[in-house]
């Protein structure tokens, strides 16, 4: 049976044992008044109601006075009987209040197990036993919460520290409830972005949309144990931001998904760093040109008769080695980004551009009929014309060799090789032009550099020849010299020109790096047919008579005739034409100098035959 109270009918604190005082009161009462009815009525019966019947009948006073005794014994029956039962309840009451407002420590006394009722003192000690196993029970979940609750913090700490944030969808009533910080990774404020799955799935990238459901129908399916998958979510601002998306999902007994939680997890940093480790893979950390690698797969890619007509061209750069002994490796580097540049702006937006080696390109195109790669093949050269045309610090020519295949089992590997074959025989063909006007570019370049005077060249050409004359050369030695004469100082392109151009004496370091310019002129001369037979000339051109000079060491005899014979000619023109930093010399003053350095750093045997056939008279005939 169960009772019910509303808070109109329930009772008050103590308002029980007042009235259980009142039923003992009422009872006691009750037992004490029914002895005295009777005596009153018999003595009114009896008409014992005077004194004088106390004085006739003496035995009356026992009668009255064993009442009396009765009804005193009685009340003290009476009395003991509350106090006997009514301070246990009182002392139940107040425990059970106790309890009640939360003060589950209450100690009862213990006396109250050892008086009282049988009854009422195993009422007490069921109760006392009951609000032991109550405190146990307490500080057991005391201690259960506790630990929950620093694995709580624990977890929290775990959430906040990589940056994840929670999801929980309920599968039967499609809710959709994410945490603060999922709304936070998305530029979200709590209580705005999707609140329904559905919401949530037309915020992923259209692209990405095909494999996320996939991978949620596999898990839903029980065909994968997780739900894992990487897509880009819709952001407030508009934009899209990669995360991963991982969950387990809960089934009921007839294997229907019921429930699903799992977590966001931002990964743009990770993927923003993948697409730069395929950009680096795929890609010429120089040019930005897709390498060798890339290309190789695309030849293998295209390689099934669904591209035809298909084209291979390869390009070679002319003469870097040239511009890299010439101006060092990064007035190279500067050609192949040019180059590169240029085969990217001429060819169609699906073609394969690649770098495949230092100096050498190919493309291929797919689709591309004969007509469609020679309009491209004219539009590359206009290009490099146009190039060329408005660059002074060099002159770029590529060799280029292309090869077309329209049957549907053509072999790329192989027609590679044919536009490769064909790009050397180009080369091969025009290699001796194009040097020679490299070379030419380079001298030029050293002339806009201002490093020589104006006039130096071919009045040194003059003094050779006059002096070669007097010692009986052959016309051809004497254009040998002639040629020396214009190219000696090549290397000095490869200088810069903070160096070349200094005022004050050069330091240490300077002096050795200028050095450098007899071996660069040396290595640019072996590329250049036309000055090839002189490369070992310009290398030694710098040699002393003494063995002092650079960069052999070479002393007397052992330095060539003409580079003797260009060192005095080289000398006196500098020291009578006018410097920015010193005035010129008179042919007197530059004549005592020679002969000063005779036998130091000049040839004395040359110095006086020098002196005979007056250097002024010959100038004056070039002038």
């Amino acid at each position: 049976m169960y009772f019910s109270f509303d808070r109109q009918e329930s009772l008050k604190d103590g308002d029980g044992l007042k009235t259980l005082r009142a039923q003992l009161l009422l009872w006691g009462l009750t037992l004490a008044l029914v002895p005295t009815l009777f005596f009153v009525v018999w003595f009114f019966q009896y008409g014992l109601v005077s004194v004088e019947s106390f004085a006739t009948y003496p035995e009356l006073s026992v009668i009255v006075a064993s009442a009396v005794g009765v009804l005193l014994f009685l009340m003290a029956l009476i009395y003991w009987g509350y106090r006997w039962i009514v301070s246990p309840i009182r002392q139940l009451t107040d425990a059970a209040k106790a309890i009640r407002e939360g003060d589950f420590d209450y100690q009862m006394e213990a006396r109250l197990l050892f008086k009282g009722p049988l009854e009422m003192r195993e009422l007490c000690y069921t109760f006392a036993r009951m609000t032991e196993k109550i405190n146990g029970q307490i500080r057991s979940l005391e201690k259960v919460n506790a630990i929950l609750a620093q694995k709580e913090e624990r977890w929290q700490l775990a959430l906040h520290g990589n940056k994840d944030g929670i999801w929980d969808w309920n599968l039967e009533t499609d809710e959709w409830v994410q945490s603060d910080r999922c709304l936070e990774m998305f530029g979200f404020l709590p209580g705005e972005g999707p609140e329904t799955r559905e919401e949530l799935t037309a915020s992923v990238h259209p692209e990405d949309l095909p494999g996320l459901i996939q991978k949620l129908d596999e898990h839903l399916g029980q065909i994968a144990p997780y739900y894992e998958a990487e897509y880009r979510r819709l952001c407030k601002d508009g934009s899209y931001k990669w995360v991963l998306d991982r969950g387990q999902a809960l089934w009921n007994d007839m294997g229907k998904p019921v429930r699903m939680a799992g977590s966001f997890t931002d990964i743009a940093e990770r993927k923003l760093m993948e697409e730069r480790l395929i950009h680096i893979s795929m890609r010429d950390s120089l040019t930005g040109l897709y390498n060798r690698t890339y290309f190789q797969e695309e030849l293998r890619r295209l390689n099934d008769g669904r591209y035809t007509p298909i084209a291979v061209i390869v390009c070679d750069v002319d003469g870097l080695k040239l511009y890299n002994d010439s101006f060092g490796h990064l007035m190279g580097d500067r050609l192949i980004k040019a180059a590169a540049d240029i085969l990217l702006q001429t060819f169609r937006t699906g073609d394969v551009v690649a770098r495949i080696g230092g100096d050498e390109f190919a493309v291929l195109l797919p689709r591309a009929s004969r007509e469609t790669v020679e309009s491209i093949m004219s539009r590359l050269k206009s290009s490099i014309e146009e190039f060329n045309a408005g660059n002074e610090e060099f002159m770029l020519s590529l060799s280029t060799g292309m090869a077309i295949g329209h049957s549907k089992k053509v072999n790329l590997t192989q027609l590679f090789r044919e536009a490769d074959n064909n790009m050397y025989s180009e080369k091969s063909i025009n290699s001796q032009q194009i040097r020679s006007a490299i070379t030419k570019t380079v001298v030029r370049l050293l002339e806009r550099r201002d490093y020589v005077q104006d006039g130096h060249t071919r009045r040194v050409g003059q003094l050779c020849e006059r002096l070669a004359g007097e010692l009986g050369f052959s016309q051809a030695k004497i254009q040998d010299i002639k040629l020396l004469s214009e190219y000696h100082d090549l290397g000095k392109v490869g200088i810069a020109d903070h160096i070349l151009f200094k005022s004050g004496p050069l330091s240490p370091a300077e002096t050795k790096e200028i050095q450098r310019h007899c071996e660069i002129g040396y290595r640019i001369a072996q590329s250049v047919p036309e000055i090839r037979h002189i490369a070992e000339w310009i290398l030694r051109h710098q040699e002393w008579w003494n063995g002092k000079g650079y960069p052999l060491g070479l002393e007397g005899d052992q330095i060539p005739l003409e580079c003797r014979i260009l060192a005095i000619a080289d000398a006196y023109d500098t020291m009578t034409s006018e410097r920015p930093y010193r005035s010129a010399l008179s042919h007197d003053a530059a004549m005592k100098e020679l002969r000063h350095g005779a036998g130091v750093q000049f040839d004395p045997f040359l110095v006086e035959m020098f002196s005979r056939i007056d250097p002024r008279r010959c100038l004056q005939k070039v002038g």
